[in-house]
Formats: C-alpha cells, structure tokens, sequence
C-alpha cells in the first residue's frame, strides 16, 4: 500500500509538468501583455488536422502567452518567462527522451525539473502573481488527473494508479 501511494504522489508531480505544458494548449487568435498585441497563431488546431507535432518553441511561445495573459506579466517578465518556459521544455523533452533512464528515474528528473522552475519563477513573479501562478498549477493538475481517470475509465481502468480506500486518508492532516 506505501508503494502505492508513492506512486500516486510520483504521478502526481509529473502531471504538474503536464499541466505546465496544458497551458500551450490554448489557443486565441490575439492575447495581450500590458496593451501590446501578441499575435498567435492557430497552430494547434492546424497541426491536430494535419496530425504533424507543434515545435517546442511553439509550445514555449503558447505557455507564455497563456500565462501573460493570466498573470499579467510585464514586458521584463514575458522575456525571462517565455526563456525559462523554452528550458523547461527542452529539458522535460531530453528527459522524455533519454533511453538510459527507468520510469521511475524519468519522474523524479521531471519533478526536479519542475521545481527548478517554480524556484525561477518565484524569482520573476511578484508574490501575487507567484500565488496565482501556483494556483493555476494546481487547478491545471486537477483537470490532467481527471481527464487522465475519465480516459481510464473508458478503457476499464489499465494502467492507472489510484490510492486504495485504505490509503486515501493517510496524508490527511
């Protein structure tokens, strides 16, 4: 059972990765920083059509810009934002990517990944944008996991790790 809830927590910290690389997801034809008009294009919806892959500096620039948008980021804060979005996505892929590593070591590289972000991000974000940037994660992560349940569901739960009735209420405090 503690190898369970381990892994929940494991595939928990991976899914705030996910949900990090969710916010390129969105797509809007214009978004904005402090009044100046950002063009995006659509390239997401052209890309699932054409079924080819979006570049990784079109993920970085969709995360960017999504984030813009919600935390209202100055010019200062886009530049080094959108860099250390670009980083975070290199590196999450080189990890995706190295052959040499298990599951397991995949996940706790991802998750220090991760939190090297959030460490760089804080330094960036003012305290309020921090907090509505760790919210933001947070609900991000909560609709990952149950889309990840939902889509579980539908193939009759393979290969999902849930905590078991008996391991739901031991990390609450």
């Amino acid at each position: 059972m503690n190898n369970l809830l381990v892994r929940f927590k494991t595939l928990a910290m991976v899914l705030s990765v996910i949900t990090m690389l969710a916010f390129a997801t969105d797509v809007q034809a214009q978004k904005s920083v402090r009044g100046a008009a950002i063009p995006v294009q659509d390239n997401v919806e052209l890309n699932k059509d054409a079924k080819q892959k979006v570049s990784l500096e079109e993920r970085a620039e969709k995360l960017t810009d999504r984030m813009a948008e919600k935390l209202e980021l100055d010019k200062a804060q886009y530049r080094k934002t959108a860099l250390l979005n670009k980083v975070l996505l290199e590196e999450v892929r080189e990890v995706r990517r190295n052959k040499d590593l298990n599951k397991e070591e995949k996940i706790t590289a991802i998750k220090n990944v991760n939190e090297r972000h959030n460490s760089e991000m804080q330094q960036i974000l003012n305290k309020g944008q921090y907090v509505k940037f760790l919210k933001m994660k947070a609900k991000m992560q909560q609709r990952m996991i149950e889309r990840i349940e939902k889509r579980a569901d539908k193939k009759g739960n393979k290969g999902v790790i849930a905590p078991s009735n008996s391991d739901a209420g031991k990390n609450r405090r």
